[in-house]
């Protein structure tokens, strides 16, 4: 399962760094990363049960790789709120603490758990909702 899940995760990555090396603005860097990972965990829940199912065993155990995988993620999002504020995109703060704070705004995009429980509610914040709100904090 670790394995599997270890796969996924860094497929998950790869897609995030080639986002964040994007040659387009921060601002779109950050919502196209997220609108990307919210498709593949929707991709990955509705097209493959099985890793879907072991990616959530992952997280119920708290293996460390998703932490190593969270960290990264975060070290990617630091980089690109970086850029933001060096460019004057976004008002200037601590890139580490924001990164924390986006991902932890947007997670219920991202995490496989949370994606499954909220995807028929009527009563959550759209995908492009949440994106732009969690974008305004930065500016």
């Amino acid at each position: 399962h670790q394995a599997v899940c270890g796969r996924m995760l860094g497929a998950s990555y790869a897609m995030a760094y080639e986002i964040s090396r994007l040659p387009i603005s921060a601002e779109e860097r950050l919502r196209r990363y997220v609108h990307a990972q919210y498709k593949m965990t929707l991709e990955v829940m509705l097209d493959d049960q099985k890793v879907h199912e072991m990616v959530i065993v992952a997280l119920e155990r708290d293996w460390g790789v998703i932490d190593k995988h969270v960290d990264r993620i975060h070290d990617l999002l630091a980089d690109v709120i970086r850029d933001g504020i060096e460019a004057g995109e976004f008002r200037k703060q601590d890139p580490v603490i924001a990164s924390r704070c986006f991902g932890a705004s947007t997670v219920i995009l991202c995490h496989p758990q949370m994606v499954a429980q909220c995807l028929a509610k009527t009563n959550r914040a759209m995908p492009d909702d949440l994106i732009d709100y969690a974008i305004r904090a930065l500016k």
